[in-house]
């Protein structure tokens, strides 16, 4: 996405909380309608190592059978395993099972069924404990969803219809600004957000399809993601279905700072969120302001004298922003944009 512009669709009431607080708030992402929030990264490891431990199963299902088959005699086991090797495809000869059954007769005779019974009972023990480890990593994203915050923005030149209709429609407004500014905020309150323990970085969602059943390439995709920031939230939370690309959304994204071994604990539990404010003193905190919001828009079917852009300007008014543009850009076909001015001729 080229466009440094952004713009941001909100109720009035966080407009006149954005202007009156000088702060943008950034709710914790539990508070985002989508469960899915920032699950997609645990949720593809967790699909392959399923994928690995069903197989294993089938695996020691397999060996099982041999062993059976052998009832203890080293040679059987060594003729089944053969048997087993032979009626195998090429890709199921390079993968774990066909490495074993190749390798069996390396194993000294009276230890070979020692050998594979104990590869049984390890492939199931880990097949038996995989939902445990889904249980502990549901639990750790659970805390990262009530510890991380985030304000979302879409990356566009225009706004979007399908944007308005989501947020609010005419009795919401839009507040353009950019990027460059969205990292321009976060950096200039670096020193405050320090004091909090708290880190941050402004990211691209991705989106993304197949994300219910990830493939392997997909799955080492979204791992990767995690390095994208100087913390794995920032990945973990960038990431979405394709349903919502037409959103095409850039987030600003803050965390807990913790080291890298430490436990995975919400520091903060009874906070909603976090007010990121403009730095400096009242007329500095009006100029940042001013500085930080391009324009406001009303929607798109309203114009210049309706009653939502005359609240919006009494708004601005009232808590010192009286120069931040209110832009109408109301859409009409065969309006006034049409039409010549009339001209009066007078006669003599």
């Amino acid at each position: 996405m080229d466009s440094d512009c952004v713009w941001r669709y909100m109720s009035l009431a966080k407009y006149v909380d954005l202007v009156h607080s000088r702060a943008m708030f950034f709710p914790k992402a539990s508070l985002f309608p989508d469960a899915t929030e920032g699950k997609w990264t645990a949720h593809a490891y967790l699909w392959g190592r399923k994928q690995h431990w069903e197989k294993a199963k089938a695996n020691g299902d397999t060996l099982q059978q041999l062993l059976d088959r052998a009832k203890g005699d080293p040679r059987r086991i060594l003729q089944e395993a053969a048997l087993l090797y032979a009626r195998m495809t090429a890709a199921e000869k390079k993968a774990v099972l066909g490495d074993v059954l190749a390798d069996v007769w390396l194993v000294y005779p009276h230890k070979r069924e020692e050998y594979l019974k104990g590869l049984v009972e390890s492939w199931t023990k880990y097949h038996d404990s995989h939902n445990s480890e889904v249980r502990d990593y549901g639990s750790q994203v659970a805390i990262h969803r009530e510890s991380t915050y985030i304000s979302c923005w879409s990356r566009a030149d225009s706004m979007s219809a399908a944007m308005w209709n989501l947020y609010g429609g005419t009795e919401a407004v839009a507040i353009r600004s950019s990027v460059t500014k969205l990292k321009a905020l976060l950096a200039s309150n670096s020193d405050w957000l320090a004091n909090l323990g708290v880190g941050g970085d402004v990211v691209d969602v991705y989106y993304v399809d197949g994300l219910m059943e990830p493939d392997e390439d997909l799955q080492g995709d979204l791992l990767e993601r995690l390095l994208i920031g100087d913390d794995v939230r920032v990945g973990e939370f960038s990431i979405k279905p394709s349903l919502y690309e037409y959103e095409r959304e850039v987030r600003a994204v803050l965390y807990p700072k913790r080291g890298l071994f430490d436990p995975v604990i919400n520091p903060h539990p009874d906070w909603s969120g976090i007010s990121l404010p403009v730095p400096g003193h009242q007329d500095a905190a009006q100029r940042s302001v001013r500085s930080f919001i391009d324009s406001v828009h009303v929607h798109p079917t309203l114009g210049s004298e309706s009653m939502m852009a005359r609240v919006v300007q009494a708004i601005n008014v009232k808590f010192g922003l009286p120069d931040v543009p209110i832009l109408a850009d109301k859409i009409e076909a065969i309006g006034p944009n049409v039409s010549v001015q009339s001209v009066s001729r007078s006669h003599g």
